[in-house]
């Protein structure tokens, strides 16, 4: 019901600009007054039709008896307009005498061709309107023939069938028109009902990653905290052939951690449930604070990280957590990628009105064809069983989102075999 008095309202102008041209021509070739009087009773269908839609639009829904009562009002509303119509095309034709009756006819066509093309959304209205115009444009040429009583091969009886040929048309156009709303409003149900499914499936798989991810979490930690104590030597002395495995154990539970975080993290993102604290933010502070909390793990990989700042005094407007998370899975893939002895260089400059951090290193390099996936979640650039360096594939894929939610920017560029370098742009706070 909604559908249908939306699209009357989207035509409300056209229809004016027919009975405005339809009114001229009657004034100026039969009567003004007549003009003046069916164009008046046009305007006012036209208004309770146009009053009654936007009641109709506001109306938020409601029982069946309400619903029952707004599609009663339309139906009369439909039936005034139509009737309306029908009386200027036979007015008009009653002034014309037994004649080729173009301009009732016309505008009787017109009227039709517009129920036929725009009101499918009621098939009972459709049906009316049509019971309504078929009767008027029959009538018109069926009176001038009862009265003249002319022989067949008079213009009289060609009006009278082209009449009928056009009847069929429009008809059948109202046939056609239906048929293919109903295949696009039964695709349409049918693709809320997948899209509420994929909701659906997709809600239950965060509830599951959320759950299970918490539930690791805790006994993890325990298993982490135990190996550790174990590796550091505070259960003993760890033999020279246990510390491989023991070293083995540490690494891993350090990367099931790792996934369970970025777990977590994306499943909080992909529900809504992240919010960003956005504050002023200095660029240098926050890439000296990023190279400070991973200088361990530099020094225990034996890379160099140096930092290179161009103009200390850029301030942008951000999460300040959550860009030190961004930096962090930067510098960390630097140093995963680098081999012992090489360096890591960070630089802070201004370029344009964009703060700019660039992250360089001397790794293994990132392939030509691998741009489409690296920021995709899961994506691993070696994803092979034996690949040197493991990861989550995750890390890159919520910096992307981190970055996007402060409407930043992150580019690489990179030769294999060289090294990478990864920039990140950021709008100048404004003084």
């Amino acid at each position: 019901m909604k559908d249908f008095v939306e699209g009357g309202m989207t035509l409300f102008w056209q229809r004016q600009a027919m009975f405005a041209g339809v009114a001229l021509l009657t004034a100026y070739y039969f009567d003004l007054l007549l003009a003046v009087f069916c164009y008046l009773l046009c305007l006012v269908a036209e208004a309770i039709d146009l009053y009654l839609s936007k009641q109709v639009v506001r109306w938020p829904g409601g029982s069946i008896r309400e619903t029952k009562k707004y599609l009663a009002l339309i139906t009369l509303s439909q039936i005034l307009s139509a009737l309306s119509i029908a009386l200027f095309a036979i007015v008009i034709s009653w002034f014309e005498g037994p004649a080729l009756h173009f301009t009732p006819l016309f505008l009787l066509f017109a009227a039709a061709l517009f129920a036929a093309v725009n009101n499918h959304q009621l098939p009972q209205l459709i049906l009316i309107k049509l019971l309504i115009y078929g009767a008027s444009f029959i009538f018109i040429p069926l009176r001038d023939l009862i009265v003249v009583r002319p022989a067949f091969d008079s213009y009289l009886w060609l009006q009278f069938i082209t009449v009928v040929f056009v009847l069929y048309f429009v008809i059948d156009c109202s046939r056609i028109f239906m048929k293919l709303y109903r295949k696009n409003l039964l695709q349409f149900e049918n693709l809320k009902l997948e899209r509420d499914r994929a909701m659906r499936a997709s809600e239950a798989k965060s509830q599951f990653l959320s759950t299970v991810s918490h539930e690791l979490r805790t006994p993890l930690t325990s298993i982490k905290g135990s190996i550790d104590l174990i590796h550091g030597g505070a259960a003993g002395k760890v033999t020279p052939e246990l510390a491989p495995l023991v070293e083995l154990a540490r690494r891993n539970s350090d990367r099931l951690l790792l996934l369970i975080s970025e777990l977590l993290d994306l499943q909080k993102m992909e529900a809504g449930e992240v919010s960003l604290n956005f504050a002023a933010v200095n660029v240098s502070q926050l890439v000296r604070e990023s190279i400070n909390a991973i200088s361990h793990h530099a020094r225990t990989s034996q890379i160099e990280v140096s930092l290179e700042i161009n103009d200390g005094e850029l301030v942008i407007w951000g999460d300040y957590s959550r860009l030190l998370q961004v930096m962090a899975n930067l510098l960390s893939n630097a140093i995963k990628f680098s081999a012992e002895g090489d360096n890591v260089k960070v630089v802070v400059e201004k370029r344009g009105n964009s703060a700019s951090v660039v992250v360089v290193d001397q790794g293994i390099g990132i392939p030509n064809d691998a741009g489409e996936i690296l920021f995709k979640p899961f994506s691993q650039i070696d994803s092979s069983d034996t690949r040197k360096v493991g990861g989550t594939g995750l890390g890159l894929h919520i910096t992307k989102r981190i970055l996007d939610k402060h409407n930043a920017t992150i580019d690489f560029k990179s030769d294999v075999g060289k090294g990478t370098a990864f920039t990140l742009g950021f709008e100048l706070l404004s003084d």
